[in-house]
């Protein structure tokens, strides 16, 4: 039932994007690396990772309003910084980030 009601809510919340002045072609979920240090290192000693739900709920959403998806994990991909680059001005950045360090990643990405 949640997710249903969080679909309903971002099927609505794109389709006032898509009413905008300029056009949305493509969303890009972006999942920051977390700075946790030791509280969140797996057994190899590399940050923990886990589904990034947020975008796995919005992803089918965006497209069925057919715009271009794209997830980027930084904290699994080493090129995450470059990838963001190619954003444009018809490009969504969707950002999710909780209080604490991961949130200097989505700072840095806002600056560029």
């Amino acid at each position: 039932m949640c997710q249903q009601l969080g679909q309903k809510i971002a099927h609505e919340a794109f389709a006032i994007v898509r009413r905008i002045e300029f056009m949305v072609e493509r969303v890009m979920f972006f999942q920051p690396r977390t700075y946790a240090g030791r509280n969140y290192m797996n057994s190899f000693g590399a940050e923990q990772t886990w589904t990034p739900w947020f975008a796995l709920t919005l992803a089918p959403v965006a497209a069925k309003l057919r715009l271009a998806v794209e997830l980027v994990d930084a904290r699994v991909s080493s090129d995450w910084a470059a990838r963001i680059e190619t954003l444009s001005e018809t490009d969504l950045l969707a950002v999710t980030v909780m209080t604490g360090n991961a949130i200097r990643d989505a700072i840095a990405m806002h600056q560029r």
